[in-house]
């Protein structure tokens, strides 16, 4: 891992910070479009239901309840919507996936305790 940041190029051939980039214009053009971002959210259902699904477990939780659900609604969205920040351009992206999980324990932690 330590040599990947000192490559100027990806294993795609692209440069330091272009996919990030392109996968920023995807976003926003499918945030601009109702349609496009209506199927967008409808496409993340079943990741949405198998990361339940594995915080039920781990909390000892069915995966159809509350707290598991809102858990992983949590992390699918705030990872999604990284794209859209303008955080990203300037921050370490690992900082602000860190920053969505700890986010996304601390509701969890919050559902189990109340």
């Amino acid at each position: 891992m330590a040599g990947t940041g000192a490559s100027l190029h990806t294993d795609q051939g692209r440069e330091p910070g272009e996919t990030w980039s392109l996968r920023t214009r995807r976003a926003i053009l499918i945030a601009e479009d109702e349609d496009l971002r209506g199927r967008a959210r409808a496409s993340y259902y079943e990741l949405e239901r198998l990361i339940a699904a594995a915080i039920g477990k781990d909390a000892g939780l069915p995966p159809d309840a509350l707290a598991p659900r809102l858990t992983a609604y949590t992390v699918v969205g705030g990872l999604r919507e990284l794209y859209m920040t303008h955080e990203a351009a300037t921050e370490d992206l690992l900082l602000l996936v860190d920053r969505v999980l700890s986010f996304a324990r601390a509701g969890l932690a919050e559902l189990v305790a109340g």
